[in-house]
């Protein structure tokens, strides 16, 4: 439950993580972790989302091989050991400045310098007390060594009990008790004095939620009174961080976090809120989530699942489809879409299909929309699909039905299941198997639980987009703007021009454009408006005054950045807002 992915994290060469540990006093929350090829890494407040991964071991002199263990001093958190287990290299290593330089501590555990020789294998590290003495597991038993001197220390192996067995790990307690690992030999524990170790006294009192919120949401506030708490009564000092500063405006004003969401664009922002009291630090955060509500979806609850695939090693498609309704008086303008679905065998899902068919009384009729080839912008592992479009395709008011398959070879087993939901809406979901390849006679539209010999459900699916509504005259006002690049739209003399601001049409074309767009108002209660554009981050980029509002004009952005621009058009009694895109 709430685990997050750190992708940050992941290594270059692809290797895996096999140590880690976090710091906590003077500065918490400081990883550090190693890899199976020797790479070390920290990451600053690892309790924060989207933090970047700094690469402290490239270059610094450290052995290529395999890092078994990692340790942090519990008092100083620039302070951390890095033991390697391969035999034939030098094994255990300290830095004192957070991984910057490292300094070979191995000593007499090699039989030479450079790390050759018959030493042991190093599983573990681990610290006592307050610089109290230091102790490793290794291949041939337990040493401990009272002080640090590079390479000239002295490991002192425990001979009693222990003796020569593998100690794979060694844990200590500030409190000086020491337990030890032996492998087929039980864990062994003693007790030794040890000084105490300073204790934390800033601390976080509780934890924020991540918030999810709709694109264009209005402006909130999260409430952060008394997140921090100073044991001395300390004076706090707190610093905010931004990883998304394009998707999300942050500010600290008092005991609230004041965020505002970019229009028109979703992602994710890791919001961090550092606390800083004389040498201690502490953080706490939350990620906003913005993301883009579909314009129509059907995500109930999965009761099964359809084979929706084209086989391209038989030469036959069995696919699933599902209605759904424009409502009248709307025009949908479906840009990207999500199929929900499973797999059988390993496949990497890297081609999909689209089409798009009218009703035939309760099954798809007509193709009138096919995409297709399509990448799926979702990783290839991935059986939900998100499919972006290859054009925006737009829907009058009506009925249709939609089907979404995968394009696999079945050699290995490998199969695309698109998953269903028991509420039925509309007409329950249908299915074609123009081969017969399952043997279910199916080969035209048949209703799926006919098909199947089961209860009646429908696919889940989500469409991207947008929504239009229009009345009949407004629709032919659009359509007679769009077809007049350059021409005088005044309206007729006898016109009323006293109209609410509601019944504004405005038109752009072409949408997007790589370098002209045209721009004309019908029926403005205004003789003259003026236009401002901004870019995403509210720079304005062109601004035109005193504009008749009856004709039509253009700017040129032929020299402007690729990307989305917002337009502004007001008057006394106008105020039209609307997106356009710029490509390269």
């Amino acid at each position: 439950v709430n685990w997050v992915e750190q992708a940050q994290t992941a290594t270059l060469d692809g290797s895996s993580i096999t140590a880690l540990d976090i710091s906590k006093y003077p500065v918490a929350n400081k990883l550090y972790y190693g890899t199976n090829s020797g790479g070390i890494y920290r990451v600053e407040n690892a309790n924060l989302d989207d933090q970047p991964a700094v690469d402290v071991s490239t270059g610094k002199g450290l052995p290529q091989g395999y890092v078994s263990n990692i340790y942090v001093d519990q008092k100083n958190s620039n302070r951390v050991f890095a033991v390697f287990s391969n035999y034939g290299i030098p094994s255990v290593f300290m830095s004192r400045n957070a991984g910057e330089t490292w300094r070979d501590i191995s000593g007499n555990l090699e039989e030479n310098r450079d790390g050759s020789g018959n030493g042991p294998s190093v599983r573990w590290f681990a610290m006592n007390g307050k610089n109290d003495g230091y102790f490793v597991g290794t291949s041939t038993g337990l040493y401990y060594a009272p002080l640090l001197r590079g390479k000239n220390t002295y490991w002192f192996r425990e001979p009693l009990r222990i003796g020569n067995g593998v100690v794979t790990q060694v844990k200590t307690r500030k409190d000086g008790f020491v337990a030890a690992a032996v492998h087929g030999n039980g864990v062994y524990s003693a007790n030794f004095y040890v000084r105490p170790r300073p204790e934390p006294t800033l601390s976080v009192a509780y934890l924020l939620p991540d918030i999810t919120v709709a694109m264009n949401s209005d402006p909130f506030e999260v409430d952060i009174t008394d997140l921090f708490v100073s044991s001395k009564n300390r004076d706090i000092t707190i610093e905010l961080t931004n990883s998304n500063p394009g998707l999300v405006s942050a500010s600290l004003q008092g005991d609230k976090v004041v965020i505002s969401i970019t229009p028109d664009m979703k992602g994710s922002a890791a919001i961090g809120l550092i606390a800083t009291s004389k040498r201690e630090k502490v953080s706490e955060g939350f990620t906003i989530n913005v993301f883009e509500p579909a314009i129509y979806q059907q995500v109930g609850p999965l009761s099964s699942s359809t084979p929706s695939q084209n086989f391209l090693d038989f030469g036959g498609i069995a696919q699933s489809a599902d209605d759904f309704t424009v409502p009248e008086g709307s025009r949908w303008n479906i840009r990207e879409l999500i199929a929900f679905g499973g797999v059988n065998g390993a496949p990497q899902l890297v081609d999909a299909t689209v089409a798009l068919f009218t009703d035939n009384n309760g099954v798809p009729g007509d193709e009138i929309y096919n995409s297709g080839s399509i990448v799926p912008s979702s990783d290839p592992s991935n059986p939900n699909l998100s499919l972006e479009l290859p054009e925006v395709v737009t829907l009058e008011s009506g009925s249709y039905w939609i089907s979404i398959y995968t394009n696999l070879a079945f050699a290995g087993g490998n199969q695309w299941f698109w998953f269903t939901q028991s509420e039925v809406i509309g007409n329950e979901s249908a299915f074609k198997d123009n081969l017969d390849l399952f043997g279910l006679g199916a080969t035209s539209w048949t209703p799926r639980s006919t098909a199947f010999g089961t209860v009646p459900d429908d696919m889940t699916f989500q469409l991207f987009g947008t929504i239009e509504e229009f009345t009949d005259e407004e629709a032919n006002i659009a359509n007679t703007i769009a077809q007049t690049p350059d021409g005088d739209l005044e309206p007729e003399e006898n016109e009323n021009l006293a109209v609410i601001e509601s019944n504004v049409v405005t038109a752009v074309w072409p949408n997007p454009s790589t370098d002209q767009f045209h721009f004309a108002m019908r029926n403005s209660p205004d003789k003259t408006v003026t236009t401002r554009i901004f870019n995403v981050l509210g720079q304005l980029v062109y601004e035109k005054q005193q504009l008749d509002s009856g004709k039509s004009f253009s700017w040129d952005a032929s020299e402007s950045p690729a990307g989305i621009y917002f337009v502004k058009i007001t008057g006394a009694k106008t105020d039209k807002r609307f997106k356009i895109i710029k490509k390269e």
